[in-house]
C-alpha cells in the first residue's frame, strides 16, 4: 500500500513545474502566501464579475431592454411575450385576453389582427 499525498507538497510542485518553486499550500509549511495569493485572485474575479454586470445591465436598462412595460406586467407576461394564456381561462376571459394582444400588437405596429375565437371553443381548467 502506498500513501497518496495530493496537494502543493515540495514533490507535487518539483514534479509539476521541474523546478523548485519554494510557494507551497498552506497545511505543507508554506504559510498563508499562497492562501492569501488564491483568495486575491477570488475578490479580483468577483470584482470582474461585478464591475461587467453593472456595465451589461446598466446598458440594458438605459436601452429600456431590461423591463417590460407597467401594462405587460399587470396582464401577465404568458401573454405578453408567448401570445396566449398559461392558464386558459383562469386569469384572463379568452376574448379579453385576445382583445389585449390585439392592441399590443397594434402598438408595436402590426397591423393584422388575430382572427376571433368563440369563448366556449376554449376549455377552462379547473382550479
Amino acid at each position: 500500500y502506498q500513501r497518496r499525498v495530493h496537494g502543493a507538497t515540495e514533490k507535487n510542485l518539483k514534479s509539476a513545474y521541474g523546478a523548485e518553486t519554494g510557494v507551497y499550500g498552506l497545511f505543507y509549511g508554506g504559510g498563508g502566501e499562497q492562501l492569501g495569493v488564491q483568495l486575491a485572485g477570488v475578490v479580483c474575479i468577483i470584482l470582474w464579475t461585478a464591475v461587467w454586470s453593472l456595465i451589461v445591465f446598466g446598458l440594458l436598462s438605459v436601452l429600456g431592454l431590461l423591463r417590460v412595460t407597467v401594462e405587460q406586467e399587470q396582464q401577465g407576461l404568458d401573454l405578453f411575450e408567448h401570445g396566449q394564456l398559461a392558464f386558459n381561462g383562469t386569469i384572463l376571459d379568452v376574448v379579453e385576453a385576445q382583445e389585449l394582444l390585439n392592441r399590443l400588437r397594434k402598438q408595436q405596429g402590426i397591423d393584422a389582427e388575430l382572427p376571433a375565437v368563440a369563448p366556449f371553443t376554449v376549455q377552462s381548467v379547473a382550479p
